[in-house]
């Protein structure tokens, strides 16, 4: 079955009072309409044809984590998601919270970055993208590490964790008369290529019984 959903991606032409509101509205609007997923830019800055960095952005967790107040269906998600921005453990624990407040309805999407501005405005490292790729690999490992199981110690070239908790799991908001709904995690590997990986160690427990991870993948630029 083919699904469509909707991004946000303007937030320009409203007072900072009436802005919220205004995308709270967008997302209803489009739940109501029968759209499948609502969809937000994970930037600092707003992007050159949108205005640039002069127009105003929201951050996107924060912003999801609100809209999935407001909203009972749609699943939420970032398009995508720059592996330079947060490390992916703290990453995994941020997107499991949004599928706790939301009821299951968080998608991870991440990609390799690549608006080397806000980059440079706001301090954060910007290697090159062969280094932002494999960075990419690691950070995907871990995530589908945390959203699977918890007490997950990685070993990486960029990343390591050591017995990370993620705790309450994901899939944990779920109530029992949703779990006929198609609502799984899926970390989306965004331009990265096949996951290689095999030199990486990963250990986890089990998550709960009742939670699937999706197995789809999307590809594209970030």
């Amino acid at each position: 079955m083919t699904r469509f959903g909707v991004q946000l991606p303007n937030f320009s032409g409203f007072d900072p009072a009436d802005l919220f509101d205004h995308v709270a509205g967008l997302a209803t609007a489009a739940e109501e309409a029968g759209f499948d997923s609502v969809w937000v830019m994970d930037h600092f800055f707003q992007l050159p044809p949108l205005g640039g960095p002069d127009q105003p952005m929201l951050e996107a967790y924060t912003l999801l984590g609100a809209l999935a107040a407001r909203t009972r269906r749609v699943q939420l998600g970032t398009l995508v998601t720059g592996v330079t921005y947060r490390s992916p453990g703290v990453l995994a624990k941020i997107v499991t919270t949004l599928d706790v407040i939301s009821r299951g309805r968080a998608i991870l999407g991440i990609g390799g970055a690549w608006y080397d501005v806000e980059h440079q405005a706001l301090g954060i490292d910007y290697p090159s993208d062969r280094v932002r790729l494999d960075m990419l690999e690691e950070a995907v490992q871990v995530c589908r590490a945390m959203f699977t199981g918890d007490d997950v110690s990685f070993t990486g070239t960029h990343y390591r964790l050591d017995h990370a908790r993620n705790l309450p799991p994901a899939g944990a908001g779920r109530r029992p008369e949703d779990h006929d709904r198609r609502r799984r995690r899926e970390a989306y590997a965004a331009a990265g290529g096949p996951l290689r990986g095999q030199d990486r160690r990963i250990h986890r427990r089990p998550a709960p019984r009742d939670f699937r991870p999706g197995r789809r993948s999307h590809r594209g630029r970030r």
